[in-house]
């Protein structure tokens, strides 16, 4: 099919077919087709310079190699034109040795406004740029030889998520699992909500994730909180979303998600790490029924002194358990709304045939040993043993006096028993567990 004095030529750079021309020995891009939605953008005014030799032979930008399409060549004599970068054209000569992927990034750079893709050839050269420097083995300009049309497109995201720092889009495993995430177009469609790509949403500056990445330079905070490189977090992030949305429908992930996991600042960032890499392990068993729900909601009529309208569980466990997530240490203590949630689990709880109702504490073991968590709840009945004995006695009397027999039956038993220096290895405290 004719076209002027050129031909129309196809070619496929993984998320998008790119039509093309050669009119007058110069290469003209006339449109990208994307292969997942079918839509057509105009490329207009992304002509290159010359189209360079057509033997397949002789290609002098990429000296010595030689290629079997000469559109190869085409492409990458017309990103030098453009970019005037002639040593990041032939480091992707040199290590992109599949001829389809090496034309699949050259034609997609040949799509990116001149200074983007000029920025992308700087980047695969480590040069000067501490965060891309040579002996900083995870960096992209290491990994060239494993580029494609998808990773390149990774970078574009990480680069216009960031566009005043180098540190994410240099960032070789982070590149990876971004370009993951932008082919699965399932994964993409649960952590697209209201609008706003959710993962997205956590490169960018806004998000204040506090972990840093390995081309960033190091975190250097002194929080309770200390996350994990970000590709780690978006790794445990996928592989979640994986489990608990993609071929089922829990109630509150999507609270979860906006709320919690991509929300800003480490506090909640750190929690949500937590919960979902606990959640994430193949060795746990237990049926998830929501996230995210009011404690009231499970269990309607609280008295008025004890109402905690908006304290809320992290998950709901098959069996009427509600589990809560603390990934914290340093001076953590139950105060204020953590003292009024932990109320709302005391009411909650029933032994009773056919009305069992029960909660869970799941501490973070990097930061607190079962016994400081444990004694963490000792310290609080200490408080005022009387009132947390009167929200539910039956839970309490299930503590055997020291004959081992005669369960307590009483505030002033209970706070005997408070007395003693291991009164944290009571069965009571079997609700409080550790997690690595």
């Amino acid at each position: 099919m004719e076209l002027g004095s050129g031909k129309l030529i196809t070619t496929d750079i993984g998320s998008h077919l790119v039509l093309s021309t050669v009119i007058d020995n110069k290469i003209q891009h006339i449109q990208a087709i994307d292969k997942l939605t079918a839509t057509v953008s105009m490329l207009v005014a992304v002509t290159a310079g010359a189209a360079g030799p057509t033997n397949k032979d002789d290609c002098e930008v990429c000296e010595p190699r030689k290629f079997q399409n000469r559109l190869t060549c085409q492409e990458l004599q017309t990103l030098q034109n453009r970019t005037q970068n002639l040593a990041g054209v032939k480091r992707l000569c040199e290590k992109i040795i599949d001829e389809a992927a090496l034309v699949a990034v050259a034609t997609k750079l040949n799509s990116y406004a001149v200074a983007e893709a000029k920025l992308f050839l700087d980047d695969i050269l480590c040069g000067n740029n501490i965060a891309n420097a040579a002996n900083n083995t995870q960096s992209i300009c290491n990994f060239v030889n494993s580029l494609d049309a998808n990773k390149l497109a990774a970078w574009k995201v990480c680069k216009e998520a960031r566009p005043n720092s180098a540190g994410i889009r240099l960032d070789w495993e982070l590149v990876q699992s971004v370009s993951e995430y932008l082919t699965n177009s399932n994964l993409k469609a649960k952590l697209t909500i209201d609008g706003l790509d959710r993962l997205v949403r956590l490169l960018k500056s806004d998000a204040n994730y506090v972990g840093s990445c390995h081309t960033c330079a190091p975190s250097t905070s002194t929080a309770c909180e200390r996350l994990p490189y970000l590709q780690v977090y978006l790794n445990t992030l996928k592989n979640f979303t994986t489990r608990y949305a993609l071929n089922q429908t829990i109630p509150g992930f999507a609270r979860f998600i906006t709320g919690e996991a991509t929300s800003s600042g480490d506090l909640k960032q750190d929690g949500a790490y937590f919960l979902m890499k606990d959640l994430s392990a193949t060795t746990y068993s237990s049926s998830v029924q929501s996230f995210e729900g009011t404690i009231s909601s499970k269990l309607p009529g609280f008295p008025s002194a004890y109402q905690c309208a908006d304290c809320s569980y992290d998950v709901e466990e098959a069996g009427n358990v509600l589990v809560d997530y603390k990934s914290v240490g340093c001076s953590w203590s139950l105060a204020g709304k953590k003292e009024q949630q932990f109320r709302q689990y005391l009411q909650y709880w029933s032994n009773a045939t056919g009305q069992e109702r029960s909660f869970r504490y799941i501490f973070n073991a990097e930061k607190m040993t079962l016994q400081q968590a444990k004694q963490k709840f000792v310290a609080l009945f200490n408080t005022n043993p009387s009132l947390y004995y009167n929200i539910n006695p039956t839970f309490f009397n299930r503590i055997l006096l020291s004959d081992g027999i005669t369960p307590l039956s009483n505030s002033t038993q209970f706070e005997i028993e408070l007395r003693k220096s291991n009164f944290w290895q009571n069965a009571i405290f079997d609700f409080v567990t550790v997690a690595p």
